[in-house]
């Protein structure tokens, strides 16, 4: 199966169908169509170029090129359908070796000798796709609109996780799991951002913010931290908090944290903190929907110093005598502490866990699966009173470069409903679904560990390792300015008019 680049940049004779799509167009007086001389590469090596920038480089040296998932080694097709071998593990590599091919071939030194200047400005070194650069396969239709910018890499930053997005005051607050205090005990942060102050502190050791006592092995905890973070019942001031430090989920209004970044114990309230009488294993992600919350609940709050942080032992000590997804009923949020229902049981005979959650708006369940050699994510659909596995989307890339030895990681998720879209912060990037076929439409290279992300402010909002970044999104349903059936018929009439004038030309 074929991926496209950007706006689908593949390089046609046509000016009209060129206009259709966006992009500059790419003019040859080689014979055949498109297909006369393309280049086939591997999704896994493509720069994060832009339309123009892609269009302007590919038009150097390719009359057509081809992004497929399903090859691993480039191949350059000729005019006679026979194949080229291409050496290189980076795009400009491989570039370079199919244009010295090119240039040695039967009608291809004209190609090089005009476009040389174009072709040693086009490919050199700096193309090579460095730490964070973007990695587009995606679809026609585009779903990011611009660059992927590095918001903060504030060195304060340790385990950054689930964003959350105020459309109401248009800010940013973030998880810092792994954040220490001046005793060195992971008691995690929640810091907020925005355009005007940057990053600031916002509640501190919030891990561990509200009634009771900190746990006895809090000082051999190296996620005490929070994690999940949503807008609750009553609006955007109502937070609602995961915490791995004391297993639970809280409730707080935002307006009760001190400009010092503390909240009195007394203003959180504790909205579930065990099941069947045994503390939880360490909430996780939660989403809301309508007056329902749900959420996971795997170990992985639990890792510890004397272990190395070890995920086969926190299976061992869970309290809970496996892991799965909960529900707590909100007309009982009042009631609070709350024993929630498990929806789903997702225990499994191996070290795997439920982490990030959504639901969509057809109620299907997404949860996105940890697990280092199968990493995934399932969707679960309702019949009757029981829920079953309906679709598993597959997190196929790794991380490439310098972090290429940290593990492959499926961790949090978004819904975008009127995008119809599922984000999912899985291993390499940020991967992007269908949330109606739940096919996969893009993916975001980001190559470091990517934990979660979220929709906001006109931003794809990434938390990825210690760094905050940030994308801007394609308007709704990343859909052109046009419909889908005017640029079609743009395409149709374009290919009309050249089929023409080539017949008025060999006549």
């Amino acid at each position: 199966m074929y991926i496209t680049i950007p706006r689908a940049l593949i390089v046609h004779f046509s000016l009209i169908f060129s206009q259709a799509f966006g992009l500059q167009e790419c003019l040859s007086d080689r014979p055949g169509w498109p297909t006369h001389r393309t280049l086939h590469v591997s999704d896994k090596i493509v720069v994060g170029k832009y339309d123009d920038e892609w269009a302007s480089a590919l038009c150097c040296v390719y009359t057509h090129v081809e992004v497929s998932s399903s090859i691993d080694s480039p191949i350059l097709e000729l005019y006679d359908g026979s194949e080229r071998k291409i050496t290189g593990s980076t795009f400009s590599e491989i570039a370079s070796d199919a244009m010295g091919k090119i240039c040695v071939m039967s009608m291809g030194s004209d190609d090089c000798s005009e476009n040389s200047e174009c072709v040693d400005s086009a490919f050199t070194p700096a193309d090579d796709r460095a730490i964070s650069e973007v990695t587009f396969v995606q679809s026609a239709d585009p779903i990011f609109s611009g660059e992927l910018e590095v918001v903060s890499d504030d060195p304060r930053f340790v385990w950054l996780e689930s964003p959350l997005w105020s459309t109401k005051d248009n800010y940013l607050l973030f998880s810092d799991v792994k954040w220490e205090d001046s005793s060195n005990n992971t008691c995690g942060m929640v810091w907020k951002y925005d355009e005007e102050q940057g990053v600031q502190e916002f509640l501190r050791c919030a891990g561990l913010a509200g009634p009771g006592n900190p746990p006895d092995n809090l000082p051999d905890l190296l996620e005490a931290g929070p994690n999940g973070l949503i807008w609750g019942w009553d609006g955007e001031d109502d937070l609602i908090m995961c915490q791995h430090g004391m297993q639970r989920i809280v409730r707080f209004d935002v307006g009760d944290v001190s400009v010092s970044g503390d909240i009195t114990p007394n203003r959180v309230t504790v909205l579930v903190d065990s099941y069947n009488s045994k503390k939880m294993n360490g909430p996780n992600d939660l989403v809301l929907v309508g007056e329902d919350l749900y959420f996971t609940d795997p170990p992985f709050g639990l890792q510890a110093r004397s272990t190395g942080g070890s995920l086969e032992h926190v299976f061992k000590v869970m309290p809970q005598d496996g892991v799965g997804v909960y529900m707590l009923k909100g007309e009982m949020r009042n009631e609070a502490p709350v024993t929630p229902t498990r929806v789903l049981d997702l225990s499994k005979p191996y070290v795997e866990g439920p982490n990030g959650i959504t639901v969509t708006s057809n109620g299907n369940i997404v949860v996105s699966i940890t697990n280092f050699t199968d990493p995934r994510v399932e969707v679960y659909s309702k019949s009757g009173d029981s829920w079953s596995l309906s679709q598993r989307m597959e997190t196929p890339y790794r991380i490439e470069g310098n972090f290429s030895n940290f593990p492959p990681l499926t961790d949090g998720l978004t819904y975008s409903p009127d995008r119809e879209l599922l984000f999912v912060a899985g291993p390499g990037g940020i991967y992007v679904f269908s949330s109606v076929t739940f096919e996969r439409l893009s993916f975001l290279r980001i190559d470091d560990l990517t934990s979660n992300c979220e929709v906001g402010g006109g931003y794809l909002w990434i938390t990825a390792n210690s760094r905050l970044l940030r994308i801007p999104l394609a308007n709704k349903k990343g859909s052109p300015p046009s419909s889908d059936a005017n640029r079609y018929k743009q395409i149709f009439w374009g290919e009309i008019t050249f089929c023409c004038m080539l017949l008025l030309i060999l006549n």
